[in-house]
């Protein structure tokens, strides 16, 4: 409610002088005023992020108002609506002379959270595979989101085609969440725990639109800081020990337990980022409309001092030519890189505290150095190119259009299938939409997708290590050793596809329609090895709408689906 008052004390300040200058004159068309006053109330029964996730509960007063004022060349509108406290939207809008332009959103809500209560992880005793503890059983969880938005534009009289912006954006999350974490003691423990949020993201930008005689260039600068008030959780992670004979004798393979006292967990980033956007249009140039612009930011961790590079460019261009105009042309490009700071993890190495390897590190017992350079899989250069080609045969004929999707994604140390770092990808789509008598219509289309070296996971299943039995767990065989050994290369990502689907619909009049719709797809990848999969769709549905009275309406709907999928899995117990 203080926003509110706030909110509209504000705006009946900056409408005083307006009103005061034209107290004498007769009300313009279009001013006026509108204040209603309500009660809400609403009950909830079981989880409350379920049921009313984005609502209010209890009870209050619920609030609207409206102010506008019109005057030649000059506009006012301010708009307010609050339900309770905690839900709130606001608009306030302004023109004067077209030479001050602005307009301001405020927007505030509460989101409930879900809470784990991580009982269902203790189901199975012995071994103690995976188990959970909820350190904040009855906590409920929440957070209170607000947004404000304001955009001003200046437009000088004497410099008509300039325009000036200034943009402000001021984001806040606050509340709490539950914040998990893992660890291990006799298996893998996951323990819940509350966690505040304080979160604030700021936004500051300046935007220069300049309209020449055949193009339009703006040029944009945003700079956005995220800070965090609350930084982490803490936690006192459990004490790693042998799962059945409770000893220390596993501490050197974990890099952190009880014995490294309270560590901070669930620690969130904060980040700084620049922005730098070039937008140019021209309407016509030898009859082809152009569009062309680039993007350039930088983001920055401060915790970490990392930072990411991102540039983008695109250019589009189209045309109707023919006779009537029959013939459309569209070409779309863009090519995008991103460039991350690597990283070196230096890996914590504590000691064994008791068994044969006591006073010895993982490395000092197996030769393997933990320690290395993390490069983002994010790091990429990726080309667009979306070519269409159109014709109009009639009104009742319809259309025709041909799509040509090719892209490039080469990344700098992801390796996908076929041991490349370069996915292509080509897709043909055909598409017929027509109107062939009054209210039907059709559309049909047909689509098919070639990929070379699709994404996936190379070596990432099925291992071919055969170990050797024995009895002592030092001398067992090691994860990296199974990892080795994976030869299988999973991937969800088509190799082929084609697609075919089938639209129909008839409108009586208003009030009912008539729907009938049906789809197929087959798609396979054989690339990789032991990749083969193939998965066929099929489905359809029929649906009759009716509107008997402006206030009522039903639909029937009957529908069929059939998919068959042909892949190959391995499930590895206890493999590493």
């Amino acid at each position: 409610m203080r926003t509110l008052t706030l909110f509209a004390l504000a705006s009946v300040l900056i409408l005083l002088p307006w009103a005061a200058a034209r107290a004498e004159e007769a009300p313009p068309a279009g001013s006026g005023s509108y204040v209603a006053v309500g009660a809400w109330h609403s009950e909830d029964s079981g989880n409350q992020e379920q049921v009313s996730e984005y609502s209010p509960i209890g009870s209050g007063p619920e609030f609207d108002l409206r102010l506008v004022n019109a005057a030649p060349g000059s506009h006012f509108l301010l708009s307010a609506h609050t339900v309770g406290g905690n839900t709130q939207d606001m608009t306030l809008t302004f023109d004067v002379q077209r030479m001050l332009r602005s307009r301001t959103e405020y927007t505030k809500f509460v989101h409930r959270l879900p809470h784990d209560p991580l009982s269902y992880m203790n189901a199975v005793a012995s071994p103690k595979v995976l188990q959970g503890t909820d350190l904040s059983p009855n906590d409920e969880y929440k957070i209170n989101y607000s947004l404000l938005e304001s955009r001003l534009e200046f437009q000088h009289p004497d410099i008509p085609r300039l325009t000036l912006g200034l943009l402000v954006r001021d984001q806040h999350r606050d509340g709490t969440h539950q914040s998990l974490s893992l660890g291990h003691c006799f298996g893998c423990h996951v323990t819940g725990q509350t966690r505040g949020v304080d979160e604030h993201t700021y936004d500051l930008g300046f935007k220069a639109e300049m309209n020449l005689t055949k193009a339009v260039v703006a040029l944009s600068y945003t700079e956005r800081s995220l800070a965090q008030g609350v930084d982490s959780a803490f936690l006192l992670y459990p004490r790693a020990r042998h799962p059945v004979l409770r000893t220390d004798i596993f501490s050197n393979r974990v890099q952190y337990d009880a014995r490294s006292g309270i560590l901070p967990s669930d620690l969130q980033p904060e980040l700084d980022k620049r922005t730098t956007k070039l937008d140019v249009t021209v309407p016509s140039a030898y009859g082809f409309a152009l569009d062309a612009g680039g993007v350039w930011s930088t983001t920055e961790n401060r915790r970490t001092d990392i930072s990411y590079d991102y540039e983008g460019y695109r250019l589009s261009t189209a045309r109707r030519f023919g006779g009537h105009k029959k013939w459309s042309f569209r070409w779309r490009s863009n090519y995008y890189t991103l460039d991350s700071d690597p990283y070196f993890i230096d890996t914590a190495e504590p000691v064994a505290a008791a068994g044969p390897h006591v006073g010895r590190t993982y490395r000092d017992v197996y030769g393997v150095n933990p320690d290395y350079w993390r490069y983002s899989s994010m790091d990429r250069r990726v080309y667009d190119s979306n070519l269409n080609l159109g014709y109009r045969f009639g009104k009742k004929a319809g259309s025709l259009d041909l799509e040509w999707l090719y892209r490039i994604e080469d990344r700098d140390t992801f390796t996908v299938l076929g041991d490349s770092t370069k996915t292509t990808t080509n897709r043909y789509r055909l598409t017929y939409r027509a109107k062939p008598w009054k209210g039907g219509q059709v559309r049909g289309t047909f689509e098919r997708l070639e990929a070379n070296h699709t994404y996936g996971n190379p070596n990432g299943t099925c291992t071919t290590y055969e170990a050797p039995g024995n009895p002592s767990a030092f001398a067992a065989t090691q994860y990296y050793q199974w990892r080795a050994a994976r030869v299988s290369d999973p991937s969800m990502s088509p190799e082929t596809q084609d697609r075919y689907s089938l639209f129909l619909s008839h409108n009586f009049g208003t009030k009912a329609s008539l729907t009938a719709a049906t789809r197929w797809s087959s798609a396979d990848n054989r690339e990789g090895d032991n990749t083969d999969w193939s998965r066929d769709q099929m489905a359809a549905d029929l649906t009759f709408w009716h509107a008997p009275l402006p206030k009522l309406e039903w639909f029937a709907n009957v529908a069929i689906q059939r998919v068959k999928s042909d892949f190959p899995t391995c499930i590895a117990l206890m493999d590493g």
